[in-house]
């Protein structure tokens, strides 16, 4: 009988050594989950970063495709054969301002000024054209920070032919009429 106890151990012994094997992988699936679960949220947050960096390229392209657009069009009035410029020269409120608009009924206009007063908060200059009757709005703008400005403006080909052209100060968005 002293055999007997041996074999009778064995089983015994063996379910021991399952179920310690058992616990092993069990362990080492818990460890490898948490790994798992830690390089996941590495990559969410390099995504969620990448993601916010692509935003950021697209909205710089959309811009620099708007710019390269109204350069276009600026060329597009430079080189028009109906090109007229009007030199305009500051008031006593500004007389160091200076600005020249060139402008194609067909094609809009570009305006470039220097020297222009900085601007009261919620103010921004707005650009007329005089003709005959009311002034015509060819629409708003702000210098940079040192009272320089050089942009594109679209016109209606039904605004009369100005006699003339002048810049006020308006509130914020522009006004029907110069104030």
């Amino acid at each position: 009988a002293p055999g007997h106890a041996a074999t009778a151990a064995r089983p015994i012994r063996a379910a021991w050594m399952l179920a310690a094997a058992a616990l092993l992988v069990a362990a080492g699936t818990g460890l490898y989950a948490m790994h798992l679960r830690a390089t996941v949220a590495s990559l969410e947050t390099s995504l969620d970063a990448v993601t916010r960096q692509l935003a950021r390229a697209e909205a710089d392209l959309d811009q620099s495709r708007t710019r390269v657009a109204r350069a276009e069009v600026g060329l597009s009035v430079l080189a028009a054969p109906d090109l007229a410029s009007v030199d305009l020269v500051g008031q006593p409120s500004a007389p160091a301002a200076r600005a020249r608009v060139f402008w194609s009924r067909p094609r809009g206009l570009v305006l470039t000024a220097s020297r222009l007063p900085a601007l009261p908060r919620g103010r921004t200059y707005q650009l007329w054209l005089l003709a005959d009757g009311a002034p015509v709005s060819a629409g708003v703008f702000r210098p940079d920070t040192e009272g320089n400005a050089s942009v594109v403006l679209d016109t209606a080909v039904s605004a009369p032919p100005p006699r003339g052209m002048a810049v006020s100060v308006e509130p914020d968005g522009g006004s029907p009429g110069p104030t």
